[in-house]
């Protein structure tokens, strides 16, 4: 079954990597490539807040995860079925926001 169900440790790894992130670095942008819903919401949401870059998304092959789900964990968001679709759908977002 590829349905999410709540193992993805995005919390947990979004408030580490909030620590490790040169803000005042041009064009700096966090990645999110996931499979997942993060396994603790209220954590995730959290780590957000100490963010202050943009977040970039790309959920592959993640069936529920409504419009304002999406809006609510990244700031720019695209979707792929397959894992092999990753790259192609990372550079098309990038490029994206980047132009």
């Amino acid at each position: 079954e590829d349905a999410a169900s709540g193992r993805t440790p995005l919390g947990k790894t979004m408030k580490m990597l909030s620590s490790r992130i040169d803000e005042s670095a041009e064009n700096t942008f966090v990645v999110v490539v996931t499979d997942g819903r993060p396994n603790d919401k209220n954590a995730y949401m959290d780590a957000l807040k100490d963010i202050r870059v943009p977040i970039l998304g790309v959920t592959v092959g993640l069936e529920g995860l409504d419009e304002s789900e999406r809006d609510e964990h990244f700031d720019f968001h695209a979707q792929c079925e397959f894992s092999d679709e990753v790259k192609s759908t990372l550079f098309d977002l990038a490029r994206n926001v980047m132009l």
